[in-house]
């Protein structure tokens, strides 16, 4: 790939809002923060593009020669991939939306965005700027109608059940989830509801994915695996949350509360261990550090307490052999992972 001839920096989404591909990812660290969130990504420009419900495509054609621009591959890791990686039972519920447990995909034009220096560099095959058009405005539409795939009786009933497992010491602890889906009232745009969420919710790793007519956004403060070209691994799992508070004095008890909080020491301890087991994997005997214990982050709505733990990934191995080692991360999961 070609430098691109360069423009003034500009934020990263209103870039991006002028790109009508069908085909769109967006990086965005919408929120800075001590630990991450100093550079954005967008690229467009379909090249290739991987669907599978396992890693071994993706494997065969992910490199760690050369410049990372030119192989850089963005997408997603769906949790159905899980299935691949252990002897699990395969989850046969219906999906609301349905999509590949893997899409992965390259593209002939990439933008990186410095947030700290104010710089953008970007690359494409031929070394100019793609057809950029101007974005309309949109107005979020109603929510016509709003439901879960659980009954609050039937999430208690669950609850329950794990709670007996815990007691006879098949798990320390579980991640129950309820899906809440609905539609509305007329036809949304995908970018401007991200546009939303991240002024309402910004997080240093917030993300837009445009697949065809589906768009796929999200915003979160929790780094799964950072994995540098020189071997250097890093997780920064989250157990531990309280909200923040409009005065002063509460929001204070608020973060003391979760600083103090017996409960989610040991929730965020048993997680810091899964992940230390996980990265053994294929870290360096010796090399797994723990940084950071029970750190607390303040966001724009919520405290979090956080661990990180470091690693050097040995030789032999490849990025992705490590990111199938520690997937899904043990924070959606629980502990132990496969019985969770």
């Amino acid at each position: 790939m070609k430098p691109m001839q360069s423009i003034p920096w500009i934020n990263p989404p209103e870039l991006a809002a002028r790109i009508h591909d069908d085909f769109m990812v967006l990086l965005y660290s919408s929120a800075q923060t001590c630990y991450s969130g100093r550079y954005s990504y967008l690229a467009c420009g379909l090249e290739d593009i991987i669907e599978s419900s396992d890693f071994s495509t993706l494997s065969e054609n992910v490199s760690e020669a050369g410049p990372w621009h030119e192989n850089a591959w963005f997408g997603y890791l769906g949790y159905g991939l899980k299935n691949s990686l252990e002897q699990l039972t395969e989850d046969n519920q219906p999906s609301i939306i349905t999509l590949p447990d893997m899409t992965m995909m390259r593209f002939s034009y990439l933008w990186r965005f410095d947030h700290e220096t104010k710089t953008i560099e970007g690359w494409s095959k031929s070394g100019n700027l793609p057809d950029l058009q101007q974005h309309g405005a949109y107005d979020i539409p109603a929510i016509k109608n709003f439901t879960s795939n659980m009954t609050n009786a039937s999430y208690q009933e669950k609850v329950h059940h794990i709670i007996s497992d815990i007691h006879a010491g098949d798990l320390y602890q579980a991640n129950l989830t309820r899906k809440f889906h609905g539609e509305f009232a007329s036809t949304a745009d995908g970018f401007s509801l991200f546009q939303r969420l991240c002024s309402i919710s910004p997080a240093p790793y917030s993300a837009y994915i445009r697949i065809r007519d589906i768009s796929i956004i999200s915003s979160s403060p929790e780094l799964f695996l950072r994995i540098t070209h020189d071997g250097n691994v890093t997780t920064r799992p989250i157990k531990g949350t309280s909200p923040r508070m409009a005065d002063t004095t509460e929001d204070k008890k608020s973060y003391e509360k979760l600083a103090t909080s017996d409960k989610d020491k040991a929730e965020n301890l048993m997680i810091t261990d899964l992940m230390r087991n996980d990265l053994a994997r294929t870290c360096t005997p010796g090399s797994i550090q723990v940084q950071d214990m029970f750190a607390i982050t303040s966001h724009s709505n919520v405290h979090h307490m956080a661990s990180t733990i470091t690693g050097r990934q040995q030789p032999e191995y490849h990025a992705l052999d490590t990111v199938k080692a520690c997937f899904p991360p043990g924070s959606m999961t629980g502990a132990p992972k496969i019985k969770a």
